[in-house]
């Protein structure tokens, strides 16, 4: 939510909230009115920019920046970068065929598309990773100090500022199931690479060990070096992201079904930008569903095992265009055992911090 001052009235348009996407704006939880005026905005540490919604629209589909393919034969020049989310890559640039723009996950715009509220704590390996008392990515437990998250949740970000939450269903609610912890170590995989994604897996030490019951479990990992579920397998993906382009809350904890998308036909929706541990999916019916920013960590979950983990998706989350893409985790598992196994006497991590627990989410 921003307030937003007309520079040519120099009057306030009072509290709105805004989708930088499409340039609406409006009072409560829909769209009611569209800022004709340029207008400046801050957000999420994104630097002031003016945005004006008189730019033509810029892409097929007749909006700009949508993460649905290259622009348009028409479109020849590249609109104010306001339009566009925060890019995959560290300079914003338009839409070509050379790449689709992409969301990293832990920015703005996070959602489960077309998912469901699931039956509280009946998914108890969910973990919510929170920096200044926010949900900020997901993860789940595999041991139990130990939580499994996407390494680019902490770029940019003290662990020791952080918090990981479990047994959690509605995450503002004071739940007596919840257990929080904060983060002794983050020990992420030594190939990551941010621009690409690629190897984007850490592991979370927590400062104790959960206390495992009904609210509090576990979930297993693949066989090491386990290929992919088949195309087409039903797996299901889980968060606490917003549940609209409108980045309504959630009452709970959401979960969309999703399918596995045969990498090559994904990699070539992402211009073959994909490495080859990775793994993708879509809704399978060409509507919107799957994950967004603040997901970004948590399992992709297929035969009661987690063989993916959120990492990135195109401009519109869901989009059939640009399919989600995962670290396919069967491909680390060794790795991870490693790290589980030496603990802070095998590979060092490479951003460290401690607190101690608190009795209640902050």
């Amino acid at each position: 939510m921003i307030v937003i001052n007309n520079p040519n009235a120099g009057e306030s348009l009072g509290f709105l909230k805004c989708w930088l996407r499409t340039g609406r704006c409006w009072r409560g939880l829909r769209p009611q009115a569209t800022a004709p005026f340029p207008f400046s905005w801050t957000l999420g540490g994104v630097r002031p920019t003016e945005l004006s919604r008189d730019t033509p629209a810029c892409d097929s589909h007749g909006a700009w920046g949508g993460g649905l393919g290259p622009p348009a034969a028409d479109c020849d020049r590249c609109p104010d970068t306001a339009h566009e989310a925060p890019s995959l890559t560290p300079s914003p640039s338009c839409p070509t065929p050379d790449r689709p723009p992409t969301l990293p996950a832990g920015s703005w715009g996070a959602q489960i598309i077309g998912g469901h509220e699931v039956t509280p704590h009946s998914r108890p390996y969910m973990a919510s990773v929170k920096f200044q008392g926010q949900h900020h990515c997901g993860g789940f437990l595999l041991r139990a100090r130990w939580v499994v998250s996407a390494a680019h949740c902490f770029s940019g970000r003290d662990p020791g500022t952080g918090l990981v939450v479990l047994g959690a269903h509605a995450l503002r609610t004071k739940e007596a199931t919840q257990q929080v912890f904060s983060i002794s170590a983050v020990i992420t995989h030594p190939d990551y690479q941010p621009t690409t994604h690629t190897s984007d897996i850490c592991l979370l030490q927590l400062n104790s060990s959960a206390t495992l019951g009904p609210a509090v479990g576990l979930l297993g990992l693949p066989r090491r070096g386990a290929r992919p579920p088949r195309a087409g397998t039903r797996c299901k993906v889980a968060g606490w992201g917003s549940v609209s382009d409108f980045e309504e809350l959630p009452p709970g904890l959401m979960e969309a079904e999703v399918r596995v998308l045969e990498l090559d036909a994904c990699n070539s929706s992402w211009k073959g930008q994909l490495s080859p541990a990775m793994l993708c999916t879509h809704s399978g019916d060409r509507r919107r569903r799957g994950f967004c920013s603040a997901d970004s960590g948590g399992p992709l979950v297929c035969r009661n095992r987690a063989y993916g983990l959120v990492s990135f998706s195109g401009l519109w989350c869901g989009d059939p265009k640009t399919p989600d893409v995962y670290t396919q985790v069967s491909a680390f598992v060794t790795w991870i055992r490693d790290v589980i196994r030496h603990g802070q006497r095998g590979p060092q991590p490479r951003t460290t911090g401690g607190r101690q627990a608190l009795s209640e989410p902050q």
